[in-house]
């Protein structure tokens, strides 16, 4: 990307994600680069998620929630 977009969040997001970096600093004392690293196999942490699994979490999530647009349709989000 050639500039910077910013998008808002609200408080409850930003504690959850203070919570996550802190699971990762817990995992990681040394530090990590990333926000949802691979649980398995990642012995070091340098491993993040792979994009097939963090779409099908992403999926069963806003499943489960049954969030759904202006129409009435379930919500498609493209995780990028």
């Amino acid at each position: 990307m050639k500039r910077e977009a910013a998008v808002p969040i609200d408080e409850q997001l930003e504690a959850e994600i203070r919570a996550q970096q802190d699971r990762v600093m817990r995992r990681w004392p040394g530090g990590n680069p990333h926000l949802m690293p691979r649980r398995n196999s990642n012995a070091s942490g340098s491993r993040a998620f792979a994009p097939a699994t963090y779409r099908g979490m992403l999926e069963r999530w806003l499943a489960g929630c049954d969030i759904r647009d202006e129409h009435g349709q379930p919500v498609h989000l493209t995780p990028h």
